[in-house]
């Protein structure tokens, strides 16, 4: 957008510009959590590569705490995803007084399959990433609850 500068701070999409906003009407305490020595902090998690082009990976309130690190729910998710007769995918966070939290995942599955079960699909994740990203435990739903706008429910994956 003409007039915009970006930037990653922290791993964080930050603008300024004149097109930004100046705040949130009547909320003083809100503008000032985005609002930083001029750049507006989009709360989206992401990073620039060399040509300068801009990467989305999720949402910073998304990240999860697993013992010291932080995890991105969505790269789990697509890595799950990359497993043949995977649907669908969606990670939460369990409250875990040691860690945290711990992984709770929640698949749909493209057509019943008797290969597919939940000890293939933390098989899967072991082989793909470090073992504090791979879940805990594997909930298996004929489709994952979605809200009005069609995207994932998480608030009603925690009551499952």
């Amino acid at each position: 957008m003409p007039g915009v500068e970006i930037k990653i701070a922290g791993g964080e999409i930050a603008a300024r510009g004149d097109s930004i906003m100046l705040g949130y009407w009547r909320n003083r305490a809100q503008t000032q959590k985005v609002l930083r020595g001029g750049w507006l902090h989009t709360g989206d998690m992401g990073y620039m590569d060399s040509d300068g082009y801009l990467y989305i990976v999720g949402r910073r309130g998304d990240l999860l705490k697993i013992g010291g690190n932080r995890v991105n729910p969505l790269e789990i998710e697509q890595a799950v995803m990359g497993m043949d007769g995977i649907a669908e995918a969606s990670v939460i966070g369990v409250p875990n007084r040691i860690l945290g939290n711990r992984l709770k995942l929640f698949v749909s599955l493209e057509r019943p399959r008797k290969k597919i079960d939940k000890g293939s699909i933390i098989r899967f994740c072991r082989m793909r990433m470090p073992a504090y990203k791979v879940p805990g435990e594997v909930v298996m739903l004929k489709s994952i609850p979605k809200n009005d706008e069609g995207k994932i429910d998480r608030e009603a994956l925690k009551r499952l």
